[in-house]
């Protein structure tokens, strides 16, 4: 009975032991922000466009954006993007087609811009879902510059 009991207690924790959680991610507001405004650029030596990851390793990132200039159209075949923006304002061009498309990685296209699409101011407190597979890019930016997150959200497997 005595060894029943000991194995018992020793495999008790075995059995009851769960995967680690990831710590809870919290960020201010002027913490989001001011993570925001110094993030690196994300091609280095190419300044305009500047991110940091603000969600734990994953392959759906929570990604922090600040552009001073735009940057490239894009069109992403297996992720939804969700934007906020945080402060700033843009003109944003969605639909169409992209110009001078090129695949960056499986599912991933890049451009010089978005050919026929739908324009629309965005702005601080605004939020937007642009489906996987639409041509998107920011093809303006007003004023200075615009801050926003970015969460990538995975397409269902059909």
């Amino acid at each position: 009975m005595r060894a029943v009991l000991l194995g018992f207690a020793l495999l008790s924790p075995a059995l009851t032991a769960q995967p680690a959680i990831p710590a809870v991610t919290f960020l201010s507001d002027a913490e989001l922000r001011k993570a925001i405004e110094t993030a690196p650029e994300e091609v280095r030596g190419q300044p305009g466009l500047y991110s940091l990851r603000l969600s734990p390793p994953t392959e759906h990132p929570v990604i922090g954006i600040r552009r001073t200039t735009p940057s490239k159209s894009e069109l992403h075949a297996d992720f939804t993007d969700v934007w906020y923006v945080v402060e700033g304002a843009a003109t944003l061009v969605t639909g169409g087609s992209i110009v001078g498309g090129v695949e960056t990685s499986p599912g991933e296209v890049r451009g010089t811009g978005v050919l026929k699409g739908n324009l629309r101011r965005i702005q601080k407190g605004e939020f937007a879902v642009i489906p996987a597979g639409t041509p998107h890019w920011i093809s303006e930016i007003n004023g200075d510059q615009i801050l926003y997150i970015v969460a990538k959200v995975p397409t269902p497997q059909q």
